[in-house]
């Protein structure tokens, strides 16, 4: 939930998420399932406490997790809710505008999200709660996008983790290099490489992808830490 990369392709798109987390906590996650939500359902890894960092809903929806909003915050528990489970609700609203103007966020630790939301054309937003109030912004759906958790990587490290995405850019760029992208690009830094290691403690766990394109959509998930790969066929 700490590295995000959107890549517009073959009249679709490619959304692909880095999990950094403690190796213990991750060690309870349960790999991409399909689960039964208010509006439909929807494919998810389950995180310990029920809620997920990414998940692909019938509705046509996908929506990823990032922590932290513009800036690092301060860790204060206890919350009101996890913040995996307040993206499963953001499912249960038919536009982004709707979730960040009726949901109660109080209580609840500073996030980002990513918001691919299904319409005659394409949209792609950014919403952040940073404790204080909701900022929803529309992002262009036809440009490459990466964002960076900001508890995690200071203004420095993003900078040059958004070098590193550009330059990959002008090479042979597709959702299997994106994939390898997020397992192995970086700068030679381990602590602020797309797949990172903090001395253990904190570590890139997994990666998800949704590929969409007009003939299908597939959800590939590869724990890091036990080397299981799945490949799903969505909606």
């Amino acid at each position: 939930m700490c590295t995000v990369t959107f890549l517009p392709a073959n009249s679709g798109f490619v959304l692909t998420s880095n999990r950094d987390e403690s190796p213990a906590r991750a060690a309870l996650t349960s790999p991409p399932g399909v689960y039964k939500l208010l509006t439909g359902t929807a494919f998810f890894p389950k995180d310990a406490q029920g809620g997920t960092w990414f998940a692909a809903a019938s509705t046509g929806q996908i929506h990823c997790l990032l922590n932290g909003a513009f800036k690092k915050h301060q860790h204060t528990p206890p919350y009101r809710k996890s913040r995996g489970i307040v993206l499963l609700e953001s499912l249960q609203y038919n536009r982004p505008e709707i979730f960040a103007e009726s949901y109660n966020f109080d209580g609840i630790e500073p996030f980002t999200m990513i918001m691919v939301e299904p319409a005659e054309s394409l949209e792609l937003f950014e919403f952040r709660w940073d404790g204080l109030s909701p900022a929803l912004k529309s992002i262009d759906p036809h440009l490459p996008h990466i964002w960076s958790s900001v508890t995690l990587y200071d203004e420095q490290a993003q900078k040059m983790r958004q070098k590193v995405f550009d330059d990959w850019l002008m090479s042979d760029a597709g959702s299997e290099s994106i994939f390898d992208l997020h397992k192995h690009g970086g700068y030679g830094d381990p602590e602020n490489d797309f797949r990172m290691n903090r001395n253990g403690m904190v570590s890139t766990v997994s990666i998800t992808q949704v590929t969409d394109t007009p003939q299908q959509s597939t959800m590939k998930y590869q724990d890091l830490l036990t080397g299981l790969t799945e490949e799903l066929q969505l909606y």
